[in-house]
């Protein structure tokens, strides 16, 4: 979805307006789709317990009183979630979509989200050690949402596949750009020499 997003927002009739409008724009239309659904989800017992199980229902009431509520602890990350992974974030995203010459370099480093994501978790536990590690946390009076698991070899393996995959995007990309215009160049060199030719033989042919 993200990639038909960056690319569709490519077209010449969204680069005449600013990165945040196009932002602003299309979240205020996915947020036409997602109220109506989110009252819908709302109203059936089995869908609310589906897409939030933690909700608590009174007895014999078909819909839940905490569904609708946010926790108080959950408010700053909510915050960060709105300001940075959503406004910020795609305002850059398209601010980049909009400078750069194709849409596949900016594609690119989007999978350096779960890159970072490890890198901050480590950084998180096992250097800054200010959130502890979920397989150590013998604390009661901490909940074990509040803890972190490091990142594994899997992820190290995942993180050296996606860093060799963007150095060869970046390597290639400009290359293409180049070539493209040396394709370009050649061509109007070869039709002006056409012309040039054609001139001379027009006229030799009128010299007596």
């Amino acid at each position: 979805c993200t990639s038909v997003y960056v690319l569709s927002s490519r077209a010449p009739s969204f680069q005449r307006y600013p990165p945040l409008w196009i932002t602003a724009t299309t979240y205020t239309i996915a947020a036409g789709f997602m109220i109506p659904t989110a009252v819908l989800v709302s109203a059936s017992k089995d869908l609310s317990a589906f897409f939030c199980p933690e909700c608590e229902y009174e007895h014999g009431s078909s819909s839940s009183s905490s569904y609708w509520s946010i926790p108080p602890s959950a408010m700053g990350a909510l915050a960060y979630n709105v300001v940075f992974t959503s406004v910020i974030a795609y305002g850059i995203l398209m601010w980049a979509n909009k400078k750069s010459s194709t849409g596949t370099m900016v594609m690119a480093y989007t999978v350096l989200q779960p890159v970072t994501a490890a890198v901050l978790t480590v950084a998180l536990v096992r250097i800054l050690r200010v959130v502890p590690e979920c397989s150590r946390n013998t604390s009661t009076s901490m909940p074990a949402a509040a803890c972190l698991d490091p990142p594994g070899w899997g992820s190290v393996v995942g993180t050296l596949a996606v860093l060799i995959g963007l150095c060869l995007v970046v390597e290639t990309e400009p290359s293409s750009d180049s070539n493209r215009n040396k394709d370009k160049t050649g061509e109007r060199k070869h039709e002006m020499e056409t012309i040039g030719n054609n001139r001379n033989n027009s006229t030799n042919d009128l010299d007596p």
